[in-house]
């Protein structure tokens, strides 16, 4: 139409889910945002089973996989801006199942969900909001 332009302006809805997290991931890595911890290498994330033959009882496999968590940490706490722990707990959880019971849903571990939120308060991408415990990303709170 005339008179329209075209901004250069994208927020996170206008990405998919796998760009921002792989793009994000990679600035925290190179910009040394969040120092790689020394239980990431063999610290499990769930207790649930993926599939039917592969159980979470090793760590990731990928050596990066934490920046890819705290990145999307990021996202959903943007898309979700008063998102406490034990939801993304939740989010993050996956089917469990022991020999023949009925499966159940597991709740992912709380340690690396905290750890992840608390790198990201330390470089004041996301604060606590002043009502309680729940957490907002900067670029979303109205300023008073």
């Amino acid at each position: 139409m005339l008179g329209e332009q075209k901004s250069n302006f994208y927020t996170v809805k206008d990405l998919s889910a796998a760009e921002f997290i792989a793009a994000f991931s990679q600035y925290l890595k190179k910009n040394n945002l969040i120092e790689r911890p020394k239980w990431a290498d063999y610290v499990k994330t769930s207790t649930g089973i993926l599939w039917v033959y592969l159980a979470t009882e090793l760590a990731p496999l990928d050596d990066d996989w934490i920046y890819v968590r705290v990145a999307a940490l990021a996202r959903k706490i943007y898309l979700r801006p008063r998102t406490g722990v034990n939801l993304l707990s939740h989010l993050y959880g996956q089917k469990y199942r022991v020999a023949s019971r009925h499966p159940r849903h597991e709740h992912a571990h709380l340690k690396i969900i905290r750890w992840g939120l608390q790198q990201l308060e330390k470089q004041k991408i996301i604060k606590k909001d002043k009502k309680g415990d729940q957490l907002k990303i900067n670029s979303r709170i109205i300023s008073e």
